[in-house]
């Protein structure tokens, strides 16, 4: 382990697909009174009926980083025909047994959108959660071609990014923590070393929290990097596509982290 974070430093160990972690993420999600991991229901209901909006009727759409497809359903039930993909196994399986439960007609898939995704010529692609900000500047151009190639001619890609006031939010800090049982990271005692440090040039905050349990050790590192409308329309247009929307209104109440979001519309050039 580094002892100084650096700009998009990753971690061997990563959140989504570590087993009691995956657990306590799933959880979150399925929590519809608060923030973490997914937003409340009445942010997920405005979010969707935005998206419906933006898209042609009975669209096909592939979200991506769908977790439990809290998204993905309520899309399928507006008669669109939707895909869902997702690194985590526990999100996916119950995103299957969900969908099969309702009766609806959704395809999962369960992989990083990092590889390549289903060539299914899909009208509109999706990636909900600020999940786009957390990746490295390699990263995001291999997510927008990725994007691209899943997407029909001119097909329409919609997602959302932290604007600057995320800052407002977040300090600067080191410290640590014990946790005796049943915590986010494990279920055993351990202690948490966390960190968070700020990258002005590349607008980005970083945060690590090392877990020390007996002698074992996990890392994991995540990012945010903050855009904004001139910032994020600039890379769009940089990897061929073309803005069409900002919408900046549709989080209004979060308890978990900033509610200044940019959600984006933009076109496959």
């Amino acid at each position: 382990m580094n002892n100084s974070l650096s700009l998009y430093q990753r971690s061997k160990d990563f959140l989504w697909t570590d087993r009691h972690i995956a657990k306590q993420m799933l959880k979150l999600h399925l929590d519809a009174t608060n923030d973490a991991a997914s937003r409340n229901d009445k942010t997920i209901d405005s979010t969707v009926e935005w998206i419906d909006s933006v898209i042609p009727e009975k669209s096909s759409i592939i979200d991506l980083g769908c977790g439990p497809g809290l998204y993905c359903e309520r899309l399928s039930q507006k008669k669109h025909a939707v895909s869902g993909v997702d690194i985590s196994k526990g999100s996916i399986l119950y995103a299957r047994k969900s969908a099969k439960k309702k009766n609806l007609q959704i395809r999962y898939y369960r992989q990083s959108y990092l590889q390549k995704l289903p060539q299914g010529n899909f009208d509109a692609a999706m990636c909900i959660y600020c999940d786009f900000g957390a990746l490295t500047n390699e990263e995001q151009k291999i997510f927008l071609k990725n994007a691209s190639n899943s997407l029909c001619e001119k097909g329409i890609l919609i997602f959302d990014v932290f604007s600057n006031n995320l800052s407002a939010a977040k300090k600067e800090e080191k410290q640590w923590s014990r946790c005796d049982s049943n915590g986010f990271f494990s279920k055993n005692p351990h202690y948490i070393l966390y960190e968070c440090k700020y990258f002005q040039d590349a607008n980005a905050w970083g945060t690590r929290n090392v877990i020390l349990e007996g002698t074992k050790t996990k890392e994991f590192i995540t990012w945010d990097t903050m855009y904004t409308e001139e910032s994020i329309t600039r890379l769009l247009t940089d990897n061929r596509f073309s803005v069409e929307e900002i919408k900046m209104d549709l989080v209004q109440k979060n308890d978990f982290t900033s509610n200044d979001v940019i959600f984006v519309k933009a076109r496959k050039n």
